[in-house]
């Protein structure tokens, strides 16, 4: 992809529907949590890369978070944002640092807007939101969509104004990260462990210059991602036999077998 192109990166692309009669209702507090978020984000602590919703269907969503503090992590959801009523929770631990947890949240209604939040065991929260699908019928609908997002560019000003925009879920179109090129925190030409391929993904949604807009755009929405070519290395191909691309090493009989490969995948679900 041409400089140019990358520097565009993570760019939205909104729907030109609109909702359904109560969108009024719906987007009142936008401005405000997009706000809270911009600053959450920006100050983040024990939750560097922030929190997000993936996954997202009628009746449940995965819930993310990457803690600094190893230890238990508890995942709340409510259908206010002060969480006043706390409608489903789970827990999990730290034992890495540098592995972010998830949980799966079932039993949720669709077409409904949540909040959630994760609390480490220093009592530290990060909080986010995302709305489920509706079962049936025609609604309106914004979503957004991008992709190509070099850990160098950041703070991706671009998607500064994502919360604000109320979205349905946001796309992430591949190459969520360039393992295969040079970067701040991973100055070398390809990563290959799964250690490396974390340096990747932490940086990218990690501050700089005072701005985490990746971070604010998750917590801000239901995200769904997959890949492209570099979460592993450029234009690979992953049936072809390992003797056929130098880049990686001869672990399997095709690719996509192959250890490098292995973590790439690895740490892109995790």
């Amino acid at each position: 992809m041409r400089d140019t192109e990358e520097a565009a990166a993570h760019r939205p692309v909104a729907s030109p529907l609109r909702r359904a009669p109560d969108t009024h209702f719906r987007r009142a507090p936008a401005a405000a949590f997009a706000s809270m978020l911009l600053c959450a984000a920006a100050q983040s602590g024990e939750f560097p890369n922030g929190v997000a919703a993936g996954d997202v269907d009628q009746t449940s969503v995965v819930l993310w978070a990457r803690v600094t503090e190893a230890g238990p992590v508890r995942f709340e959801v409510s259908r206010t944002a002060d969480f006043a009523t706390i409608d489903v929770f789970a827990e999990t631990a730290v034992s890495d640092p540098m592995v972010p947890v998830k949980v799966q949240i079932t039993g949720l209604s669709s077409g409904t807007r949540y909040w959630h939040r994760a609390t480490d065991v220093e009592g530290d929260a990060a909080p986010g939101s995302f709305r489920t699908p509706h079962a049936a019928g025609t609604h309106g609908l914004r979503c957004g969509v991008s992709g190509d997002g070099r850990g160098e560019l950041r703070p991706y000003v671009s998607v500064r104004n994502i919360p604000s925009r109320d979205l349905d879920f946001f796309v992430a179109l591949g190459d969520t990260v360039y393992a295969d090129v040079p970067s701040l925190d991973f100055p070398f030409p390809q990563a290959a462990t799964a250690a490396e391929f974390r340096l990747k993904h932490n940086e990218g949604y990690s501050s700089r210059l005072g701005f985490n807009t990746l971070a604010a755009a998750r917590a801000a929405t239901a995200f769904y991602a997959c890949i492209d070519d570099h979460e592993v290395t450029n234009d690979f191909a992953g049936g072809a036999p390992p003797a056929t691309d130098s880049r990686f090493d001869r672990t399997g009989d095709f690719i996509n077998e192959t250890a490098s490969f292995t973590n790439a995948m690895q740490v892109f679900h995790e």
